[in-house]
């Protein structure tokens, strides 16, 4: 049987972080890609909670407190996130979050 180390596991976690950090910051343009990586923040933070949980042995409630309520937050962050996708699209016909600007910069400069 092989065994995991505990660096094994962080590591995971820190590079689920790292991703989604950087595709935040190069996939500006697109609401969606932004939620999604938003959620792999998430994940990534969720997972780091339920590691130190295990490793320190504590089944009591503290770790598994925090994972719930971070997991209640991307939830509602989802529904957030999916009424302006609904606002977006219904406004510009688009959910590019780039093509809205510029299409809000066209209008106040047409007026």
């Amino acid at each position: 049987m092989m065994s995991v180390f505990l660096g094994d596991i962080f590591l995971v976690s820190f590079l689920i972080f790292a991703i989604s950090i950087v595709s935040l910051f190069w996939n500006r343009g697109s609401l969606i890609k932004s939620i999604l990586c938003v959620e792999l923040v998430f994940l990534a933070a969720t997972l780091n909670l339920l590691f130190a949980s295990v490793i320190k042995a504590d089944h009591h409630s503290s770790g598994y407190v925090m994972i719930l309520s971070i997991l209640a937050v991307a939830a509602v962050e989802v529904v957030i996130g999916l009424a302006l996708l609904v606002v977006f699209y219904r406004s510009f016909g688009s959910v590019g979050v780039i093509d809205s600007i510029m299409i809000d910069n066209d209008v106040d400069q047409v007026s």
